[in-house]
């Protein structure tokens, strides 16, 4: 369970949000504290991208398509 601006935010046994609804970027940086992570330019791109995949395909994409997938957008690097 999580408390984000008073709210309770439900997750799971691994920490995943129960309810996709309550994500938002405020929650993120809650979720990386968690998994002791200090978040930087590039995590919010992979975040960011990840979420987007999601919303659309109703589904995580596997790791080879989205390394793909980001090198076509963000370039190799």
């Amino acid at each position: 369970m999580l408390e984000l601006n008073g709210k309770q935010i439900e997750t799971d046994a691994q920490g995943y949000l129960k309810n996709v609804d309550d994500w938002s970027r405020d929650i993120v940086p809650l979720l990386a504290q968690d998994e002791g992570i200090e978040l930087s330019e590039a995590h919010w791109e992979v975040i960011l991208f990840v979420r987007e995949f999601y919303l659309e395909f109703n589904t995580s994409p596997a790791i080879r398509m989205l390394v793909k997938a980001m090198a076509k957008k963000y370039g190799e690097e």
